[in-house]
């Protein structure tokens, strides 16, 4: 890809530039790409999560409802269920072995949150001891391969099981949730400009009044099957 060009570049040019100062060249690099990014529809989510048996009912859930990761939702624990919220705070990540361990702490602080759900999302989950795993899928790369033979077997084509976490953060735009609370809700890096970092900071009452606003939207897209089939 062009990217992996450019990179390979930068690597030869500095080798190069330290080792052989001498030596000139010039490389005419190929166009960068244009990757335009399509998100999920409400009725792609409500087919998908409606037809997928229950272990991965609880998979797309978590990750179009309340944004989390592969990983994330691997280590997902039903001690980690807060009310009507999930508490993000572990990985499940391959070591030096490519053995999948879990992590208790992410790579980035920012992924570190409470992750607000629909409540009949919340009975979905269930409820056990609590250092039980919620997602009964071991390794991450089981919830993609089950989510793909699903897409395929209704026509859903072109979407990624991690696409819902982009469906998640574009729903959250349409509904005019701000960056600041849609970044706290799904885990992302907030824009490090000073006034987004150091002035716009989080007001509780508000989040809650934000993170209602969300679920109540999912909770449309959890029923839209019954409708759908009504209309039928």
């Amino acid at each position: 890809s062009p990217k992996s060009i450019r990179n390979i570049y930068a690597l030869l040019s500095a080798s190069v530039a330290l080792y052989a100062p001498d030596i000139s060249f010039k490389v005419t690099l190929p166009a960068k790409r244009k990757n335009e990014q399509i998100s999920p529809s409400d009725e792609d989510v409500a087919r998908l999560f409606n037809a997928a048996d229950p272990k991965l009912k609880i998979c797309i859930a978590l990750a179009a409802f309340g944004s989390l990761r592969r990983g994330e939702l691997c280590a997902l624990k039903y001690g980690d269920i807060r009310g009507d919220s999930v508490y993000v705070h572990a990985d499940m990540i391959q070591d030096k072995d490519n053995n999948w361990v879990y992590k208790d702490i992410p790579k980035e602080a920012e992924s570190v949150r409470l992750a607000p759900l629909p409540h009949e999302i919340i009975e979905l989950l269930g409820s056990g001891d609590p250092d039980e795993y919620i997602v009964k899928y071991a390794i991450p790369n089981t919830v993609s391969n089950r989510f793909n033979k699903l897409r395929h077997k209704l026509g859903i084509e072109g979407i990624r099981f991690h696409d819902l976490r982009h469906y998640y953060a574009s729903i959250g735009a349409v509904l005019g949730v701000p960056d600041t609370y849609l970044s706290d809700f799904g885990g992302w890096s907030r824009n490090s400009s000073v006034m987004k970092e150091i002035y716009q900071n989080k007001i509780v009452p508000i989040s809650e009044i934000y993170a209602k606003k969300m679920t109540d939207h999912f909770k449309g897209v959890i029923n839209m099957q019954d409708e759908m089939q009504d209309e039928k």
